[in-house]
């Protein structure tokens, strides 16, 4: 069973999965927020990784977004670059459960 679940967030930073959205980000001026999507490993390479990335990036242009950011892991960034990314700077968030994934925060903007 695959979830995906979609949350449009005013600050990405201070995201908390837990906690209600109280306001919306403006497709006019923010970046829509990928916050994350994992493929198992047993899986790797077989275009489920770039298919999610495209309908995600679907929503957020029917949404009328103009760009998108994300955080890509280390193992995920090579994925982003070769769909059109650029590094916008290292980054890190932490999981709800604690954990901390360090990579980069990546972004495109839709032609």
């Amino acid at each position: 069973m695959t979830n995906i679940t979609t949350r449009i967030l005013p600050d990405p930073a201070a995201y908390d999965s837990n906690a209600p959205a109280t306001d919306t980000l403006d497709p006019t001026r923010d970046a829509a927020w990928m916050r994350a999507f994992f493929v198992h490993p047993g899986w790797a390479r077989r275009g489920i990784g770039r298919r999610l990335l495209r309908m995600a990036e679907e929503g957020a242009r029917d949404a009328g977004f103009r760009r998108v950011e994300l955080l890509a892991t280390h193992t995920g960034a090579p994925l982003n670059l070769s769909c059109g990314y650029r590094v916008l700077a290292e980054a890190s968030s932490r999981l709800s459960g604690g954990a901390l994934i360090a990579g980069y925060r990546m972004g495109e903007e839709f032609g």
